[in-house]
């Protein structure tokens, strides 16, 4: 072990047992990056939690210059980790770049609320699934303007995943206390959260047909054209054309806009 090792190991053990004395139980998010920055340093940190049929909860961040309401009002349903978890992918540590890859459409629109600044991060995490219904999200952020370490590099990404027991433990703890304040429950997020899905299901804009209605729904839901034609049992040839057809009436360009065009409106929801 080396002495930059040594001296990580012992800011480790130092947090982890400030960490472990809060009183009655550790719930501090601050407190939870602070621990990990000693194995892996970081700027940014967000705890989130995603539900199935509620709006995102953001418990605690500081992101630099960004409002909770910048992701909750409605971005949240183009997050790669949130359709990451809606199509089924497991729990444990993730990679931005790497979810961004491998959901271009959704990544390139939730990226472009804010083009600047998540060209400028990045950005790895955990996640933990609580009950069915609900996955916690615990990211941790670099500013590249700042480091001259550039990204998480894979052994950080092994590290975090290490750290996991500690960090599940905390997450698990400031559920329960979300839980304990009525705020986990709260009506007004499955509120929010049913009429964005409704308005999706209702976007029809007048000048689509109820086919190209269909198609330009499962493209905002990041379906691709083979996952279309499967889904509706129409070639893919088909399903191309409704696709031309939607982004010329709706003048928009590809798939990422129409998402973009969805949450535009869907942002005036009340």
């Amino acid at each position: 072990m080396t002495l930059s090792d040594e001296k990580k190991f012992r800011c480790w053990n130092e947090r982890v047992v400030a960490l472990l004395a809060q009183d009655p139980r550790p719930t501090s998010g601050k407190a939870l990056s602070d621990t990990v920055s000693c194995q892996v340093p970081h700027d940014m940190w967000w705890c989130i939690f995603l539900g199935r049929r509620q709006a995102a909860l953001v418990y605690e961040f500081n992101n630099q210059g960004m409002e909770q309401t910048d992701y909750t009002s409605g971005p949240y349903l183009v997050d790669p980790i949130y359709i990451s978890y809606l199509r089924g992918d497991t729990d444990g540590v993730y990679v931005m770049r790497d979810l961004a890859r491998r959901y271009p459409t959704m990544a390139a629109r939730y990226f472009a609320f804010d083009e600047e600044y998540h060209s400028q991060i990045d950005e790895v995490g955990l996640t933990f699934d609580l009950n069915p219904n609900t996955r916690a999200v615990f990211s941790i952020i670099r500013d590249l303007r700042d480091r001259q370490g550039g990204a998480f590099t894979k052994r950080e990404v092994r590290q975090l995943d290490a750290l996991s027991p500690v960090v599940e433990t905390v997450i698990r703890n400031i559920w329960q206390e979300i839980n304990s304040t009525g705020e986990a429950t709260d009506s007004s997020r499955s509120d929010q959260h049913s009429s964005l899905n409704k308005f999706l299901e209702e976007f029809a804009p007048a000048q689509l047909t109820d086919r190209e209605t269909e198609v330009g729904n499962l493209l905002i839901k990041g379906f691709n054209s083979k996952e279309i034609s499967k889904f509706l049992g129409i070639s893919d040839g088909t399903v191309r054309n409704h696709t031309k057809k939607v982004y010329a009436k709706l003048q928009v360009r590809s798939q990422a806009e129409l998402c973009g065009l969805f949450i535009e409106q869907a942002l005036t929801i009340k």
